[in-house]
């Protein structure tokens, strides 16, 4: 090998590392010819905080983000309710914790513990925020390791994207190989999901602006917010757990399935206080309405949610069955404060709707023959008092007169 080809070696040596594709991003909700799944607008992210131990509350962060993502109001205020109690999580701690917050168990999350990829694939097509551990070690957000939990997505064949509670109004693209790397080097992987159907179809004028942010520099990692799960505690080996108990991966695939069917179904949506959210709900369950409840995915929002500045109203909304974008036109709105009587005569209406009556079209009518006689004659009288018919009808009479006495002489 002669010098020549030695230094071309080098210089395309050297270029390589230009013309490779950066494997992280941090950016918009838009990169690379790809938009995220699910898009929670940026002025909705919470920022992670510490406990009372100077522990991260990333874990309880992550949780009310899906939370608010889907409606649950029983969840709003965790993380704030957190800063008060250690910080760090787990499964079981994250159970404990619910309990004592919501003593009635309306709150039911569903864990996985096994770092299985085709769930997450699942939950985010059902539509979940899904909540991950992430490793860091990425150059962008996190030079080193950290334990730390954000939410996951977006997740396809080229990228994985999180949304980190530490870099509010950002998402962080990688490959998914880079992902699942950092995602099951914590404890094997684990996840949290709600189970219940995500927000309504986005309204066909609604748009959301998608600007690409420059990556910052390396930043190393901050001291306290970024650690948050607690790595070595003890936990069962069941692969899923909802509620404290084992569920099978089967019935939780069968689960997610059923929920992707919902949510292509028309959107009834609450948007109100929780006593009106009572009373709509209670209309609703009338054995009358049950129909209706099986055609209609439910859902539930505050009537100060994050869907009020994406264009919807308070009060009760039906949309119509979602498309391919997951959009979907409003079919009616009753304003708030709606009554149950409003409610109730809305629902009737659409277990009866009232078909518009036909309309006949008129056929071309053809007058009878006694009917054109006198049409004939009104014709001829106009024709009649034309001049020159006038004036051939007394030439006539005059010639008439002339040969009559002409011949009497």
């Amino acid at each position: 090998m002669n010098k020549l080809n030695i230094s071309t070696w080098i210089l395309l040596l050297s270029a390589a590392p230009m013309l490779a594709q950066p494997r992280f991003h941090a950016g918009g909700p838009a990169h690379d010819g790809e938009e995220i799944t699910c898009y929670f607008p940026t002025r909705e992210h919470l920022r992670n905080d510490v406990g009372k131990d100077d522990l991260g509350l990333c874990v309880f962060t992550s949780l009310e983000m899906a939370g608010i993502w889907c409606g649950n109001q029983s969840l709003l205020g965790l993380r704030d309710f957190m800063k008060n109690h250690p910080g760090g999580g787990w499964p079981e701690k994250v159970d404990r914790y619910l309990k004592i917050r919501d003593p009635q168990h309306t709150i039911r999350v569903l864990h996985h513990l096994d770092g299985d990829a085709e769930f997450l694939q699942r939950a985010l097509a059902a539509r979940q925020y899904v909540c991950v551990t992430y490793e860091g070690r990425d150059g962008i957000f996190y030079r080193s390791r950290v334990a730390h939990m954000v939410n996951l997505v977006h997740f396809s064949k080229r990228w994985a994207v999180i949304q980190d509670n530490n870099y509010p109004g950002k998402w962080l693209w990688m490959s998914p190989e880079d992902f699942l790397a950092r995602w099951r080097g914590i404890n094997g992987g684990w996840a949290m999901i709600l189970l219940q159907p995500g927000p309504p179809p986005a309204l066909p004028q609604s748009t959301h602006v998608v600007c690409t942010i420059t990556a910052p520099h390396p930043i190393m990692p901050l001291a306290a917010p970024v650690s948050g799960v607690i790595c070595g505690q003890p936990s069962r080996n069941d692969e899923y757990m909802l509620g404290g108990q084992a569920i099978s991966r089967q019935e939780v695939f069968e689960r997610l399935e059923a929920l992707q069917v919902q949510q292509q179904r028309p959107s009834l949506t609450f948007l109100g206080s929780m006593q009106q959210q009572s009373a709509w709900h209670a209309v609703l369950q009338q054995p009358t309405f049950r129909t209706l409840q099986e055609q209609w995915c439910i859902r539930k929002f505050p009537q100060d949610s994050w869907l009020i500045r994406q264009g919807f109203q308070p009060g009760v909304v039906l949309q119509n069955a979602p498309d391919r974008q997951y959009r979907a036109a409003i079919r009616w709105h009753l304003a708030s404060p709606a009554g149950g009587k409003s409610l109730q005569d809305q629902l009737e209406k659409e277990l009866h709707p009232r078909l518009p009556e036909p309309v006949e079209p008129e056929p071309d009518r053809v007058p009878e023959r006694e009917d054109r006689f006198p049409q004939v004659l009104s014709q001829w009288g106009r024709k009649a008092l034309h001049p020159s018919v006038a004036w051939t009808v007394l030439g006539y009479l005059l010639g008439n007169q002339f040969f009559v006495r002409r011949n009497r002489q």
